[in-house]
């Protein structure tokens, strides 16, 4: 889940086919700074990224907008093509309905605990 500075470079490095020669993220912009292909900040590119990653969509922060560059996302060496895995949608909606509901629950466990605890030492009032 990564791009190009220069949203106009698709392709990470020079990829020539039979058809045509795509250019790759290197050279400079149209305004002279350097072009730089850098990852999107939720991503899947090893462990570590991917569990911070689950826990950012586990609290919900922003989540539609990582559900859309999901989808978007190709390869590593390949820039965002909007609509390109739809099927991620899926990914992200479980994500976030699992995690929603284990956090549910463990504030209502958390809360009938302690409230359980109190019961017992709190003696009854007369």
């Amino acid at each position: 889940m990564g791009g190009c500075s220069d949203m106009r470079i698709s392709h990470r490095f020079d990829t020539e086919t039979e058809e045509v020669t795509y250019p790759g993220c290197r050279g400079l912009e149209e305004d002279g700074s350097p072009r730089d292909w850098g990852s999107y900040d939720i991503n899947f590119d090893n462990f570590w990224q991917a569990l911070r990653s689950m826990f950012i969509i586990a609290t919900q922060d922003n989540w539609p907008g990582h559900m859309f560059a999901g989808i978007d996302a190709r390869s590593s060496l390949l820039g965002p093509w909007e609509g390109n895995n739809k099927a991620m949608f899926f990914f992200y909606l479980a994500a976030v309905l699992v995690s929603a509901f284990v956090v549910v629950n463990m504030f209502i466990g958390v809360f009938v605990d302690v409230y359980n605890e109190k019961c017992e030492v709190t003696p009854p009032s007369k």
